[in-house]
Parts: structure tokens; C-alpha cells; sequence
């Protein structure tokens, strides 16, 4: 399957996600209260909104690429801002969102999209992404995987 890495862009994986999310929504309810979850949703959110603006912003700011289908036109090895905290925060946004999405449908089998999205991004964008990374930067970037986490 190593053709279909870098293929699909994560967004589109997200919205795959989402959709199937939807589909598998009544098949374990998990019976939170209506305004509670749609409470601890929206916060989510916005949290996953918050980290989304930083990520990109940051990425602007130091002028390299965010195109995720192309990571070896990185130009530089991005180690600040919110990338001090977690090396993929547009990833962990997306997976917020459907964990959002998840917690919005009251659904456990939504949940689990969450894990069917970091399963594949692990394996389809972010493996490929790091040889890319270690070919272009060699022991930096292996010294920044040591320090901060591929999701957290």
C-alpha cells in the first residue's frame, strides 16, 4: 500500500472519517447528556480551531510548505511555536474534530473514527513525512523526534 502514501490529502481523510462517522453513529449511543456533550464539543472545537490557526501561522511565518503531499519541498525544520509541543498539530486537529464530531453524535462507534484516522495518517502521511524530514535534516530532526512527540 506504500502507493497511497502522501496520496490523499489528511483533510479529505478527515472528512472520510467524518462521513463514516456519521454512517456507524447509532450503533453504540453512548447516552451523555444532549447538552453536555454538545457543550464539550464546541469547546473541542475551538481548541482544535486554536491549534490549527497557530500550526499554520507558525508555518507561514517561517515561509516552508504545509503542503502535505509534497514534504520534501520542506524548506526549513519547523522545532518552535507549537511545534515545540507536538511535531503534526494540524493532524491533531483534525483527529479533535472527529473526536468532536464523535462526542456531538453521542456515539462510540464514532469514536472509533478517531482511531481509524490516526491509524492511517500514522501509516499513509506521517511515516513517509519523516523519512522526507530525516533525509533533508538529518541528526536535527532526529534530535527534535526524541524531544517531542509525533501527536503530543
Amino acid at each position: 500500500m506504500s502507493w497511497l502514501e502522501t496520496k490523499i490529502p489528511p483533510p479529505i481523510v478527515a472528512l472520510i472519517c467524518a462521513a463514516l462517522a456519521w454512517l456507524v453513529q447509532p450503533y453504540w449511543l453512548l447516552g451523555m447528556d444532549q447538552q453536555f456533550a454538545h457543550i464539550i464539543a464546541a469547546l473541542g472545537l475551538a481548541k482544535g480551531v486554536g491549534l490549527d490557526l497557530l500550526a499554520i501561522g507558525h508555518m507561514y511565518r517561517v515561509k516552508t510548505t504545509i503542503n502535505p503531499l509534497a514534504p520534501h519541498r520542506a524548506s526549513q525544520l519547523v522545532t518552535t511555536g507549537i511545534y515545540r509541543f507536538t511535531r503534526n498539530p494540524m493532524y491533531l486537529s483534525l483527529a479533535i474534530y472527529l473526536a468532536c464530531l464523535g462526542i456531538w453524535l453521542d456515539s462510540g462507534t464514532s469514536l472509533m473514527m478517531v482511531a481509524v484516522f490516526v491509524l492511517y495518517i500514522n501509516r499513509m502521511q506521517i511515516r513517509p513525512e519523516e523519512r522526507s524530514l530525516l533525509k533533508l535534516f538529518g541528526q536535527p530532526y532526529v534530535d527534535y523526534c526524541k524531544a517531542v512527540g509525533r501527536w503530543f
